[in-house]
Parts: structure tokens; C-alpha cells; sequence
């Protein structure tokens, strides 16, 4: 339904976060367009209430944030993607893509840990159900690249993105 609200956004970024009585909020990031979200969900009248605004945040050297991101901590060998499942391999997977994004984690721990299944049709099988884990990290970061940084935020942190993983939510700490 994400992408049915954004139709001319090829790689929205977005989070499902369930809260504690079973509903659910979707956060939506998108460089492109502002979601229709009316049209997405008018077979479907699940959509209680939405909210949209502009994101445009400008970061600078030194400073303090706090920050959440559903990642798909994985590794790569001879070109197959597999995932990390030891927390200690997580939170270093968290450390380097943190680190490529221009900032230095002080503070952080994993709250949240799930597979997500999906489906995907390839050519030569047809539909094959695909399993990815997810691993929801919250903490403290310092900014060192505030560009690096802003691109993260804009592009998003790993991979699977198009299936949810990957928005890096950041504020400052305190707020």
C-alpha cells in the first residue's frame, strides 16, 4: 500500500511500528511526492487518520541525536546475502553503516528483533517466499559528517529497503 500511495517514487523508505494494544503506524519518508493516501486505502478502510509534513532537517558537526532504525543486518558471501543472527555481528553491522553515514554511535541497544516474509515473483520459479530479519535499534549518536549524514536519512541505512528496513529516524536528544 506504500507504494500505491507514492506511485512516482520508485524507493520510498517506511517503518511499520506496532504499538502495545495490536495497531500500527507507518512512517513514510519520501524525497519524491506527498503520499496519497486516500487512494492507497479506498478498498480498504483501515486508515484511521494520517499526517504529513516536510522533513528537512539540517545537521551539524558535534551535535547529539537520538535515533531509531529497523535494519536487515546482513552479510555477503561468494555473492549470497545472508543474515547476521548473533547480536554481537548486529551491532557491528550497525557500527559500519552508522560509520559511512558520517556519525559515531555512544549509545545503543537492540529493542526489537523479527522475520518478515513477503513474497517475490522470479522468472524462472514464480513465487518464492522470501524471509528477511529484522532488528530494531535505538540509541545516542554524534555527528560527524553532517552531508553523510544527511544522505543516510535521505537514502536510507542497508538493505531491503523497499520492504521496510532502512528509514533512520534521528532527533535531537532531549526533544
Amino acid at each position: 500500500r506504500v507504494k500505491a500511495a507514492l506511485p512516482q517514487d520508485p524507493r520510498p523508505l517506511y517503518r511499520i511500528e506496532w504499538n502495545r494494544n495490536g495497531g500500527a503506524s507507518i512512517l513514510v519518508q519520501s524525497v519524491e511526492q506527498q503520499p496519497d493516501w486516500e487512494q492507497a486505502f479506498e478498498d480498504l478502510p483501515v486508515l484511521e487518520r494520517y499526517h504529513c509534513t516536510v522533513y528537512d532537517p539540517r545537521f551539524t558537526t558535534g551535535s547529539w541525536l537520538a535515533f531509531r532504525l529497523l535494519g536487515n543486518p546482513t552479510g555477503c558471501r561468494q555473492g549470497v546475502r545472508y543474515p547476521l543472527i548473533h547480536e554481537a555481528d548486529q551491532y557491528a553491522w550497525l557500527n559500519r553503516k552508522l560509520a559511512a553515514a558520517g556519525v559515531q554511535v555512544y549509545r545503543c541497544q537492540i529493542v526489537g528483533r523479527d522475520r518478515q516474509s513477503t513474497w517475490k515473483t522470479m522468472p524462472a520459479v514464480g513465487r518464492v517466499r522470501m524471509s528477511h530479519l529484522g532488528v530494531t535499534f535505538e540509541g545516542v549518536l554524534k555527528v560527524a559528517h553532517p552531508n553523510l549524514l544527511s544522505e543516510a536519512v535521505r537514502s536510507g541505512v542497508g538493505a531491503a529497503k523497499g520492504l521496510g528496513f532502512g528509514l533512520l529516524s534521528v532527533m535531537p536528544v532531549g526533544a
